[in-house]
């Protein structure tokens, strides 16, 4: 994608309909969440109701 809009002079806009993608998800940036809690209380879970097999 930044390929095309360095190299190719195109816009966001007008690389992404070339190449069929929509905009909302070249401009997406992940957000760090902070799991610790979650993570812990999903291995308390899993030592408690072990499945074997």
């Amino acid at each position: 994608m930044e390929q095309l809009q360095t190299e190719m002079g195109l816009s966001e806009r007008r690389s992404c309909r070339v190449v069929g993608l929509a905009r909302s998800v070249q401009q997406y940036r992940p957000v760090d969440r902070d799991d610790a809690a979650v993570r812990e209380r999903l291995r308390a879970l899993a030592s408690e109701n072990r499945r074997y097999g």
